[in-house]
């Protein structure tokens, strides 16, 4: 694996990365999400793309609850956790330290970027969720920039890493 980014969250919503490879990437994340009072979706975006139709997500949440859920079926449309691909939420409306690994394919020759992962929610009450998600970007131009970052909210503190496989 090549190390292609290492970059902090500093009290942000999310954080933007250059891409300039295709191929087999790697994202890891983890923090201190401050929700804000509300569930916020941790989500991927490509390319500044925020459009609910270039993307489809879909999630097998357990722990302390457990439920499959759709992104556009997490939260009212107005959350947002279906502008990128939504890979697991904190519950309750709390603060939560989180961690994310996903993996994605992307090929410049196809015109869908395809992605799995896992995502773990420690809540501030002692609870737990957990998630296996899966998800997918309909794009007709190359991927030139990865979002990884929350809904709302902020991450007072975190790592994101991008390999390259």
């Amino acid at each position: 694996m090549e190390l292609l980014q290492e970059l902090s969250f500093a009290n942000t919503q999310s954080i933007n990365c250059p891409l300039n490879r295709s191929g087999i990437i790697k994202i890891l994340a983890s923090g201190e999400l401050a929700a804000g009072g509300r569930d916020r979706g941790l989500i991927i975006r490509f390319n500044r793309n925020a459009d609910p139709e270039s993307y489809q997500s879909f999630t097998h949440m357990g722990g302390h609850d457990g439920t499959p859920e759709w992104a556009h079926n997490m939260m009212p449309r107005e959350e947002g956790f279906d502008t990128g691909i939504c890979t697991g939420r904190n519950g309750w409306y709390l603060d939560a330290t989180f961690m994310l690994e996903y993996t994605l394919s992307i090929n410049p020759n196809f015109l869908k970027v395809t992605g799995s992962g896992l995502s773990s929610f420690a809540l501030g009450d002692n609870r737990f969720l957990g998630y296996e998600g899966h998800g997918v970007f309909v794009t007709n131009t190359p991927v030139s920039e990865i979002e990884v970052g929350f809904t709302g909210g902020a991450v007072r503190t975190g790592d994101l890493r991008i390999y390259h496989m």
